[in-house]
């Protein structure tokens, strides 16, 4: 029986095992029993699908996942690519199980995404959160990406600002109700009410006299909008020194006069400036990039709408 030296003196030792420190030259035999230079494992059954791969092709080093052998009782499958993405994960953090949805890897072809790597992720792999279907059957109340959007809906699906539900998770304090800026005192952000917000909300009943830096005043360079039946909206004829858009402009009986920007009326909620730019934080939808959206200085990116004082994704 040879061990894979080319010369030198074998003995055993007291174990009765090879003692190969007397051989010189030739290198390591994986399969002869003997743990040599560069082995892990060697333990001389000629077995590949065991904890050491030691028969023909074997590699002497301890089985591990990726190492193109399926360890018996340990794994379902090791077809050794080191790819992820196939019927077997055995690349980085593989599992070398068999695919399977839930696993934490996305099967290429076959799923579009898995729950066990994204969380917003459905259980059959097929669906998620902001793919721009609303999917009631996975507790969906709202898509981010078009679907019930007008809701500000929350990256989860879960619901949105607007909803008639105060989501405390997300950080609301109380919710208006989808459209329903007239029904409640509740800010449309959910939040509540104070002077200050930068949100005239007169249902909580602020007003020109005890919150000027919120409803504002004639004068203030600002022409207020307020809403059709609200009393302290300004106009070109109650308020011209604001309210000072040139003729032929869209909507010339109430605009908003920011700098030189000249835009038409802004009916919900409240209007400001920031600066010589306008605040935009009404119903209507802007394709970005949008300055000063909700937040004076805040800013919607490409790809991104600002609605309701917030930047968001549009899909539809």
């Amino acid at each position: 029986m040879t061990v894979g030296h080319a010369e030198g003196v074998l003995h055993c030792t007291p174990g009765c095992q090879y003692d190969i420190t007397g051989c010189v030259g030739g290198g390591p035999v994986c399969g002869n029993g003997i743990i040599e230079t560069g082995e892990q494992c060697d333990d001389g059954n000629h077995n590949n699908w065991d904890a050491c791969p030691d028969g023909p092709g074997g590699t002497c080093q301890d089985a591990t996942c990726g190492d193109g052998w399926v360890q018996a009782g340990v794994e379902t499958c090791d077809d050794g690519n080191h790819l992820n993405g196939d019927l077997c994960p055995d690349g980085i953090g593989g599992t070398c199980q068999d695919a399977t949805c839930g696993d934490g890897h996305v099967q290429i072809g076959i799923e579009v995404c898995d729950p066990g790597k994204d969380p917003l992720c459905h259980p059959n792999c097929q669906t998620h959160c902001g793919d721009g279907r609303l999917q009631a059957s996975f507790g969906e109340l709202c898509e981010y990406l078009g679907v019930h959007n007008e809701l500000l809906c929350y990256s989860d699906c879960s619901g949105g600002c607007g909803d008639g539900i105060t989501n405390t998770s997300h950080g609301e304090v109380c919710d208006p109700g989808t459209f329903s800026q007239d029904s409640a005192t509740c800010n449309y952000t959910c939040t509540l009410p104070s002077c200050g917000d930068g949100i005239c909300n007169e249902k909580a009943g602020e007003n020109r006299t005890n919150c000027v830096v919120d409803c504002g005043t004639c004068g203030d360079g600002v022409c207020d909008w307020h809403g059709y039946s609200s009393g302290l909206s300004e106009t070109l004829e109650s308020c011209p020194q604001d309210c000072i858009c040139p003729i032929g402009s869209p909507f010339p009986w109430a605009q908003l006069q920011c700098g030189t920007s000249c835009l038409g009326f802004n009916w919900w909620p409240h209007q400001r400036c920031c600066g010589n730019d306008p605040l935009f934080a009404d119903a209507v939808l802007r394709e970005g990039p949008v300055t000063n959206c909700g937040v004076c200085g805040n800013s919607c990116t490409t790809g991104q709408s600002c609605y309701r004082g917030a930047c968001i994704i549009w899909g539809g």
